[in-house]
């Protein structure tokens, strides 16, 4: 990020830019180049560039390999830079800081909201050690493990979201220009005979005819339902509702141990303390999940093992199960591995079960509001024609 700022250096005013990760790190910055800041404020850039995790990942392992080589990190990172647009736009703030003289962990902290904040923890334990390649490699680990999420959340929902809007533009048509042509032609052939029922669906068409907000509002709803998971604040308010669900409170939770699971995998693989690793699952999680990962952290805290405290909290049985035979024998990141493998599997399943079930709704409401309108039409018609034939 980038910060602008107004401040004193002796008795002369001075102005400019400074990069930094926050702006409580540009402010000691300039404090350290001896400059009493007046002034600050981030400079948001309006040419964003859009960078999917897969190209992030392709990126880092470009990285990973050009350091493998003997390459140094600033001439890696102009390299990486120079290949692409994105990867200029991603990397431009890192060069300047690698420049300038600042540590590794510090200048890769500017692309956090890209990486994330697993992401740069692993890179700093790993830059720590000196294992250049070895950061690059788990960076790009943890966002590939992100892009998979989301590309299995992405194929899972399309086809039910696309039932949906299916299903809403019928509705919307038939209110708009079937319905009200059937309504009239059938009260002029057979107004004494159409069935009550027929009548009450006339009127509820006749309201959502007047009312397109309501159509509106419905194609609004799933967008408006994506943009709430998206706000944290929102999502833990979703989340704790969700969760009292009995199918959609599973597959959250499954997904949540999951992650978690390869979270602590990916973590102290390279290396990272287990109340770090804590921390940063604390930040990824929302609403119960997040309050359960902070009790842990905090009996960890206080001398208790993971297992236990995991137990504590109220974890599942398989989930601790796995914890302590990691402690016993070793190997806890081999355990978690296997954990991550385990839920990933059944969230994959719990998932495809649910949106299978969406879809075959979707579908007989479809044949149903079909079915329906050709009995409003065939009633009246038969009424018709046996009153015709007495």
């Amino acid at each position: 990020m980038k910060f602008k700022y107004v401040g004193l250096q002796g008795d002369k005013e001075v102005e400019g830019l400074v990069v930094a990760s926050s702006k409580d790190e540009a402010i000691a910055e300039l404090n350290r180049r001896g400059i009493a800041v007046l002034k600050c404020s981030r400079v948001f850039d309006l040419n964003i560039v859009v960078i999917g995790d897969e190209r992030l990942a392709e990126l880092l392992e470009d990285l990973a390999l050009l350091v493998r080589s003997g390459v140094t990190l600033i001439q890696a990172v102009r390299i990486v830079a120079s290949s692409s647009k994105e990867a200029k736009y991603l990397f431009e703030d890192v060069l300047k800081l690698l420049e300038e003289g600042r540590e590794p962990a510090e200048a890769f902290r500017v692309i956090s909201n890209y990486l994330g904040d697993l992401a740069i923890e692993v890179m700093a334990v790993q830059f720590a050690t000196g294992n250049m390649e070895g950061a690059f490699e788990f960076a790009a680990q943890i966002v590939k493990m992100r892009a998979q999420v989301k590309s299995s959340l992405f194929k899972n929902v399309s086809y039910p979201l696309f039932l949906y809007y299916v299903a809403l533009s019928l509705v919307y048509f038939l209110s708009k220009f079937a319905i009200p042509r059937l309504k009239s032609v059938v009260i002029r052939i057979a107004a004494s005979k159409i069935p009550k029922i027929a009548l009450v669906s006339f009127k509820i068409f006749d309201v959502l005819r007047v009312n397109t907000w309501i159509f509106l509002l419905a194609a609004l709803l799933p967008l408006l339902l994506i943009a709430a998971l998206l706000s944290r604040k929102l999502a833990a308010f979703l989340t704790r509702i969700l969760n009292k669900l009995p199918l959609v409170g599973r597959i959250i939770d499954y997904y949540v141990l999951y992650q978690l699971s390869a979270t602590f995998y990916i973590s102290l693989k390279s290396g990272v303390l287990v109340t770090n690793v804590l921390s940063n699952a604390e930040r990824m999680s929302v609403g119960v999940w997040r309050d359960r990962i902070k009790k842990v952290r905090e009996l960890v805290m206080e001398g208790k093992s993971l297992s236990d405290a995991f137990k504590e909290v109220g974890f599942p049985f398989e989930f601790t199960n796995f914890v302590e035979i990691g402690e016993r024998s070793g190997n806890l990141d081999e355990s978690f591995l296997a954990m991550k493998m385990y839920y990933e599997r059944r969230f994959n399943q719990m998932l495809a079960f649910m949106l299978k079930f969406v879809e075959t709704a979707f579908i007989l409401g479809i044949a149903f509001m079909i079915g329906f309108i050709a009995l409003m039409v065939v009633t009246p018609m038969m009424a018709m024609y046996s009153g015709v034939g007495k």
